[in-house]
């Protein structure tokens, strides 16, 4: 059976910032995706979101939210070439359609959908990036600043989907075990043999949500403040890296007051000014930096999830 694991914790530099400034650079990351429009911006952070999960060794993580943004990568871009009349440089001007007529298809709506597309891939990337980094216990601590409860169901809707793809995986072997075959025949045969898993699905969601509730009843979820179990350490790195996203804010504010993280996709593609790409490696140095270095050293006390693994139901197999 394939499990799907939430988070593991490593002997990694980015393991160790806290987790406090792992929410700001990838909440950096986030605006500086939606404030930039140039593709040349765009790809630097990509390029600097791929170095951070390399360095962490997260980029299993990466994948399986690739296969997911992919095909709708593709989708955008395809939809914008086929449905966008904005742009005036025509991919095939001696080809003809139906009527007699050029074809529609611009070099600008290609653009500007790759450019769209590269924008949502940031984000994705982001946020795939920051719950590798991150453990579900942390991102309760840090949402809990706006609210218990808000953050505890932010928290399991989070789980949600990968909790119920573990456990289709699980009954379709079961199933599959007892000679019960769902993928072959007719439609009707298909959706009959599917009928089971999707009751017995019903029936362990309502059982584990049950068990969540007597949990949260004997710990006392509600009851008074949220005690914890550790306390997190600021470590002289820390402050570094803090000044660091402090920088990085400042050069890319700058950046977008005089304009250089804008592009035109229309009429026309607008010619690259190499002079306002200066600030793109520097930028992307100030992103990678906390990469770099040992990350603070471990009392023991710190570690939540010292070298082990949190899975969403179950033990790891060996």
């Amino acid at each position: 059976m394939q499990q799907i694991p939430v988070f593991i914790e490593k002997d990694r530099p980015l393991f160790k910032l806290h987790y406090g400034l792992l929410a700001a650079l990838h909440l950096g990351l986030l605006l500086l995706a939606l404030m930039f429009n140039h593709p040349i911006y765009l790809l630097a952070l990509l390029v600097a979101i791929v170095v951070i999960m390399i360095s962490s060794d997260t980029l299993s993580n990466w994948r399986a939210y690739l296969r997911m943004a992919i095909p709708l990568v593709i989708f955008i871009v395809l939809l914008n070439v086929l449905f966008s009349r904005a742009g005036s440089t025509l991919m095939f001007p001696n080809m003809m359609g139906a009527g007699g007529h050029t074809l529609p298809l611009t070099w600008e709506a290609l653009a500007y959908g790759g450019g769209m597309a590269l924008r949502l891939l940031v984000i994705i990337s982001a946020c795939a990036s920051f719950f590798a980094l991150v453990s579900p216990a942390k991102t309760l601590r840090l949402l809990g600043l706006f609210g218990q409860r808000w953050a505890f169901t932010f928290n399991l809707s989070l789980r949600l989907i990968p909790l119920m793809l573990e456990e289709y995986h699980r009954i379709a072997e079961v199933q599959r075990c007892r000679g019960v075959e769902w993928t072959s025949g007719g439609l009707l045969e298909r959706i009959k043999s599917f009928l089971p898993i999707c009751s017995v699905l019903l029936l362990t969601s309502l059982e584990r949500s049950v068990e969540m509730a007597e949990s949260m009843y004997g710990r006392g979820f509600g009851s008074g403040k949220r005690s914890n179990y550790y306390r997190e350490t600021w470590q002289n790195k820390d402050t570094l890296v803090l000044l660091n996203l402090l920088a990085l804010g400042i050069l890319s504010g700058a950046v977008m007051v005089l304009g250089w993280g804008e592009y035109s996709y229309y009429p026309q593609l607008t010619a690259i000014d190499w002079m306002e790409m200066g600030p793109v490696p520097i930028i992307w140095l100030l992103l990678v930096i906390p990469c770099l270095g040992k990350g603070g050293e471990s009392d023991g006390s710190t570690d939540e999830f010292a070298k082990g693994e949190l899975y969403l139901s179950g033990k790891p197999t060996p």
